[in-house]
Order: C-alpha cells, then sequence, then structure tokens
C-alpha cells in the first residue's frame, strides 16, 4: 500500500498573497497530492490558480 503525501496547515491571513505563495511552495517542495487549510475565510473569487 502507498499513501499519499498529504500536508495540513491551520493559516491565517491566507488572503495575503505571500501566503499563497508559501502555501504553493510547501505543495510543490513536498510533492504533496493533498494540502488542508484549515480556518481560512477566504473569497471563492481569489481561489483561482493565477
Amino acid at each position: 500500500m502507498t499513501l499519499c503525501p498529504i500536508g495540513c496547515w491551520n493559516v491565517r491571513g491566507f488572503n495575503s498573497p505571500d501566503r499563497v505563495l508559501a502555501c504553493k511552495k510547501l505543495v510543490s517542495s513536498y510533492h504533496l497530492d493533498m494540502l488542508c487549510i484549515l480556518e481560512a475565510k477566504v473569497p471563492l473569487d481569489s481561489m483561482s490558480d493565477d
């Protein structure tokens, strides 16, 4: 059985572009298949992958 890499981050202020970039770098550097973001209050329109 192979386990897929999963991360979890209780991030505050995810609307900040710096935090979004840090999150993307985290996924990339650890080759995560899934990242769970906890307690994020993010508007739907800022969830695009630009």
